[in-house]
């Protein structure tokens, strides 16, 4: 899955031109040899995010508050969420095609106060005993997950909590946050590719 989301983004570059990287891609780009280190430079993830967008809407309803938040909202602290319980974020870029997500929805649950994603996951439903695993190992084994296979759309429904991924906390920026959650799901996809 990142195998080949990987190769089709470095064919879609000019031959030399440098590839525009986030750590986690440069990791995965020298290790697979896909690509030199002089040939790569790390980026920030609004400089990585493509074609974005972002709403925040209320959870009742699912009405709009706000729409096409600009790049600007990314520096804002993630811990709004909690000061508008009633609210969620729902972001959708270009960038969540490499790690095979369509859409994330982050907001603060209003009984336990957990920041939660959810978000649809394209994998075979074949590979649910090595998500299961590696969701168990990152975030702890206690930790409470929901993973549901959608027969319907052939995704996987996933509601992860993801204050539990390692660096979270609430003082991270929106895009911080959605780096941290591009990386811990760029790793198991790597890891799918395993598999």
């Amino acid at each position: 899955m990142i195998n080949k989301n990987m190769k089709k983004y470095l064919e879609s570059k000019p031959e030399n031109e440098k590839i525009a990287a986030l750590p986690v891609e440069k990791a995965y780009l020298l290790e697979s040899e896909l690509a030199a280190e002089e040939g790569i430079v790390i980026v920030s993830l609004p400089e990585k995010l493509g074609e974005f967008y972002m709403e925040l809407a209320n959870k009742e309803s699912d009405e709009t508050v706000k729409e096409a938040l600009p790049a600007s909202f990314l520096e804002e602290k993630i811990s709004l969420l909690k000061t508008n319980l009633d609210e969620y974020l729902y972001v959708e870029t270009d960038l969540f095609d490499m790690i095979q997500v369509d859409g994330l929805t982050l907001e603060v649950d209003s009984v336990f106060r957990k920041y939660d994603g959810l978000f649809g996951f394209r994998a075979p439903k074949k590979q649910e005993q090595v998500i299961r695993s590696y969701f168990s190992n990152k975030l702890g084994s206690e930790t409470p997950y929901s993973l549901m296979f959608n027969n319907q759309d052939g995704l996987w429904d996933v509601n992860l909590p993801i204050e539990y991924i390692e660096g979270f906390t609430e003082e991270l920026s929106v895009a911080a946050v959605l780096e941290l959650f591009y990386s811990f799901m760029f790793t198991l996809g790597s890891l799918l590719d395993e598999k």
